[in-house]
């Protein structure tokens, strides 16, 4: 988790502010030190802009430093959501927003929202969960139907939006 001004935030959540903010640029190497901070315990940032320096710093000083390149081959897997773009509610199939919404706002299982069981994969990574980390996966609209899953760790729930799901394939993109 990554901390600005006392709020607590995913990685992908913090991409996700990074690629929305039209005063920044987005840079690959951002979801390396990104990752490293999260990991490391040291990310508390007083302010998102403090955050955007210390980005900086970071990829200045690794220019010598390719391991963010290795990073893209053995770190999360292209389905997971510090690949993928996020998504908002407005934007998913119309038939799953009521649905979608009711799991967001009430954690409410039932109409529309079925089959929550424990799931294997963190969707911040597309790898097998971590410690301290805990990973529900609904139905949206049956068992043939897309798939939200619902991301723990620290208290704070995340949840992630698979269009499709063949073959036990996910996108997991963070939903708005």
């Amino acid at each position: 988790m990554i901390k600005i001004a006392a709020v607590s935030y995913t990685t992908s959540e913090v991409i996700n502010m990074i690629k929305v903010d039209p005063t920044n640029k987005w840079s690959k190497e951002y979801a390396y030190y990104l990752t490293k901070i999260s990991n490391s315990g040291g990310g508390n940032f007083l302010t998102y802009t403090a955050l955007i320096a210390k980005l900086g710093e970071y990829c200045e000083a690794g220019k010598s430093d390719h391991k963010y390149s290795q990073f893209f081959i053995t770190g999360p897997t292209a389905n997971s959501a510090l690949h993928q773009a996020a998504v908002s509610r407005g934007s998913i199939a119309a038939t799953d927003r009521a649905p979608v919404n009711l799991l967001m706002t009430t954690g409410a299982v039932g109409v529309g929202v079925t089959n929550k069981s424990v799931h294997s994969t963190d969707p911040e990574t597309g790898r097998a969960k971590g410690r301290g980390v805990v990973v529900h996966e609904y139905y949206i609209n049956g068992a043939s139907g897309r798939r939200v899953t619902a991301r723990t760790e620290s208290g704070k729930t995340t949840y992630y939006y698979s269009s499709s799901h063949a073959e036990n394939t996910y996108k997991y993109a963070l939903l708005t």
